[in-house]
């Protein structure tokens, strides 16, 4: 009987190995989706068990689907959360807010969007991993959590800091020291330039400065803040044209000689747009003002408050990094995407068409920021497609019904053969 036997398995391998090329042809466009094939093999302590009367097993026992890992091409889409790994990784996701999900899924489909809550999820459900922001929303630390849209709207901040790179007109002459500062008088100032600056509701206001030389390389700054000045010691000294010089500037060979980031406190009083008053107390930094032979020009000039903002669109960069922009002009980092790497990807096994979990013969995942240390880049508004070969598959998919119908004549075979016996008995 061990005829039968053999070719019984052989016919049981040949119809799993259809069903697999099979399996391939039905996902040819599924995202993400990687190709399997069938190994066949003894393992050879089992081949070597003693089988009937003695013989050698010729059962093929532990057949193996095993995947190819090879890329698929990328598809352009216009979706900012359709996401494509150009190089080694996987995507990583749970099925729910515990992000440290052992049973966590990996996978090439990077097709993505967000639910009601503003998670990062797939078709599935199943939430993307990656790392965590910091409180400032500037960057991530190395805690690994859920993935969420950065919120919106973002809540106004009052600035606090202010810091101005300014050009002085060396070719302009010092003012008359007879000459008071007055905002009614054009001559007893040399150059203006004016800053919007937020308070606490994220209404807008204006500061401005008033440049006077008083001497070739020493100019005074006078400072308003919506039209009402300040005095020497930098409090608001209840004025709408003059005001005590807030800070005196020295240079030497046309360089600013105080340090970098030397600041001048403010503290001034504004009205919100609910005629409230607010105060509003800023450092001014100046400390990059030059004077040259130039015309007058501002070159930077940064303060860190901003008004109320509403997410407006998401970004993910080739290094994973998820960023919100908003209307008012900011931006926020969400996350950035953990991509996981296996030393051995072939041990994974398949969950779904284009999922996999992690195996003892895998390996624990290693979680990295793509486009480093061997990790691959991230395509944003790009699907991988899956690494089916359509013609391939069919000439597979025709040699294993050969491979069928010669088990199956094989089977006649065997079955004439043992009828021929019988009638010789």
């Amino acid at each position: 009987m061990s005829g039968f036997t053999g070719i019984i398995n052989g016919l049981n391998a040949t119809a799993q190995s259809i069903e697999v090329i099979s399996n391939n042809v039905a996902n040819a466009s599924t995202i993400g989706f990687k190709s399997g094939s069938l190994t066949f093999g003894d393992q050879l302590m089992k081949a070597l068990q003693a089988g009937e009367g003695g013989r050698i097993s010729v059962a093929t026992t532990d057949e193996l689907v095993r995947h190819s890992f090879s890329a698929g091409a990328l598809r352009a889409t216009a979706s900012d959360l359709d996401l494509a790994i150009s190089g080694n990784g996987f995507f990583r996701v749970v099925a729910d807010s515990a992000s440290t999900d052992p049973m966590a899924v990996y996978t090439r489909a990077g097709q993505f969007s967000s639910d009601k809550q503003g998670n990062i999820v797939n078709s599935s459900g199943l939430f993307l991993t990656g790392f965590m922001p910091n409180a400032a929303g500037k960057g991530v630390t190395g805690d690994v959590g859920i993935l969420r849209i950065p919120e919106s709207p973002m809540q106004p901040q009052q600035t606090s800091t202010s810091s101005m790179s300014i050009y002085l007109d060396s070719r302009k002459s010092p003012v008359d020291a007879a000459t008071v500062f007055s905002t009614a008088d054009t001559t007893s100032y040399n150059d203006l330039t004016t800053q919007t600056v937020y308070d606490s509701s994220g209404s807008q206001h204006s500061l401005a400065l008033y440049f006077r030389r008083t001497g070739n390389d020493a100019v005074d700054v006078y400072a308003s803040l919506d039209g009402k000045f300040f005095d020497a010691s930098g409090q608001p000294n209840g004025s709408t044209t003059t005001g005590g010089v807030v800070k005196s500037l020295k240079f030497k060979d046309g360089v600013n000689i105080e340090a970098a980031g030397t600041t001048t406190s403010l503290k001034g009083t504004v009205t919100t747009t609910d005629k409230t008053t607010s105060p509003l107390a800023l450092a001014l930094d100046l400390s990059s003002t030059l004077i040259k032979a130039t015309p007058f020009s501002v070159s930077a000039a940064t303060q860190n408050g901003y008004g109320l903002g509403q997410l407006t669109g998401i970004t993910v960069d080739e290094t994973g990094l998820l960023v919100g922009q908003y209307s008012n002009g900011e931006t926020k980092v969400g996350g950035q995407v953990a991509l996981a790497t296996f030393n051995s990807p072939n041990g994974l096994t398949a969950v779904s068409s284009n999922a996999y979990q992690q195996t003892y013969s895998s390996g624990a995942p290693t979680l990295s920021a793509a486009a480093a240390d061997g990790v691959g880049q991230i395509r944003s508004k790009n699907l991988e497609e899956s690494n089916i070969d359509m013609a391939a598959e069919l000439v597979n998919l025709m040699v294993q019904q050969r491979n069928f119908q010669a088990n199956s004549q094989s089977f006649r075979t065997q079955d004439e053969l043992l009828k021929n016996v019988i009638n010789l008995s």
